[in-house]
């Protein structure tokens, strides 16, 4: 995930990608779809102790990531 994660953001048209294919919507999208993964994946998978800890831990930074972040106002910086 992490490896995918870091692709992606350097492939989206914002401050911080070098190769900017992907709107910055769309790595919204990619964004919530890891917390999706990071929160079931202990459920799917049994993890149980501090496996599942990481899991939601994971799910929770980037649950708050995604709250925080205003698509929008990122968007209109292009202009």
């Amino acid at each position: 995930m992490g490896v995918g994660l870091i692709a992606y953001s350097l492939l989206t048209d914002y401050a911080f990608g070098l190769k900017k294919l992907i709107p910055f919507h769309i790595h919204m999208m990619f964004d919530s779809a890891a917390f999706v993964v990071f929160a079931a994946a202990p459920l799917v998978f049994d993890f149980t102790g501090i496996d599942a800890q990481y899991y939601y831990g994971a799910a929770l930074s980037v649950l708050l990531i995604v709250l925080v972040t205003d698509a929008k106002e990122s968007e209109s910086d292009k202009i």
